[in-house]
């Protein structure tokens, strides 16, 4: 059985450093796109969709994240570090169900 738990352990570690990687990937993503939004001078606050659903056997933790309108461009990430960077960032994420709006946070 000692195998079996190294092999997980492998597995949960090689998982939680791609899920950082997509973390900041979604991050960069996000921001990008709220300064194309700002840049362009939109009549609104900008902000990103995002739609979310569990998809890892094994991780209820990690979501698979989709932004809205950008249906090539998907990663998956452990939802509370990803909140967490938002906002640390002056993000404000109102979260839905499997959608959430991601704006600029004024009062940061």
């Amino acid at each position: 059985m000692k195998y079996a738990k190294e092999v997980m352990e492998q597995w949960k570690a090689s998982t939680d450093e791609r899920y950082k990687k997509d973390l900041c990937m979604m991050v960069e993503r996000i921001t990008e796109e709220l300064f194309t939004q700002a840049k362009n001078g939109c009549n609104h606050i900008p902000s990103v969709g995002i739609y979310t659903h569990s998809t890892i056997e094994g991780r209820p933790e990690a979501i698979e994240i989709k932004m809205d309108g950008d249906k090539n461009y998907c990663y998956v990430v452990v939802w509370k570090d990803f909140v967490s960077v938002l906002n640390s960032l002056c993000y404000r994420v109102d979260k839905g169900v499997n959608w959430h709006r991601i704006t600029p946070d004024p009062s940061c």
